[in-house]
C-alpha cells in the first residue's frame, strides 16, 4: 500500500476546478509519483475531493482501476437504513440544503457534477 495525498489537487477542486489542464497535470504528477514506487493496479480515491474529478483520473490513466470509496460508503448507508427500516419510500418531495464554511456555490456545482438535484438552500456558516 502506497499512500499519497495532494493538498494542491484538493485545493483546486475546492476552488471549483473540476477538469482543467491544470487538474490533469496535478493528477499526472501525483499518480506518476505513485507509479515510480512500484507496480500499481488499483488506486483508491481516498480523499473526499478526488471522486469529484474521477473522470479526469480515468482519462489520464485508463489502464488503472480507480476505486471510489464514496460509492461503497453510500451503498453501506443504504443497506444500513434498509435493515433498520429507516428508508423512505418517497421518490420525490425531499429537500437538500448545503451549509458550508466554504463557498456554497462551489458545493452546489459539485452536487450537480455528481448527479444530485439542485439544493433547496445554500448557506455559508462561520466556524
Amino acid at each position: 500500500v502506497i499512500g499519497k495525498g495532494s493538498p494542491l489537487l484538493a485545493g483546486m477542486i475546492d476552488g471549483g476546478d473540476f477538469g482543467s489542464k491544470a487538474v490533469d497535470a496535478e493528477i499526472k504528477t501525483e499518480v506518476n509519483n505513485i507509479l515510480s514506487r512500484g507496480q500499481v493496479q488499483h488506486v483508491i480515491l481516498g480523499c473526499t475531493h478526488y471522486p469529484i474529478v474521477e473522470d479526469s483520473f480515468r482519462r489520464c490513466y485508463p489502464d488503472i482501476q480507480f476505486i471510489n470509496p464514496a460509492v461503497e460508503q453510500a451503498n453501506a448507508v443504504q443497506s444500513y437504513l434498509a435493515e433498520s427500516n429507516a428508508l423512505s419510500g418517497r421518490k420525490s418531495g425531499g429537500s437538500f440544503s448545503i451549509c458550508t464554511s466554504g463557498d456554497p456555490q462551489v458545493y452546489a456545482n459539485v452536487a450537480k457534477r455528481i448527479g444530485m438535484s439542485d439544493p433547496t438552500s445554500l448557506e455559508k456558516i462561520a466556524l
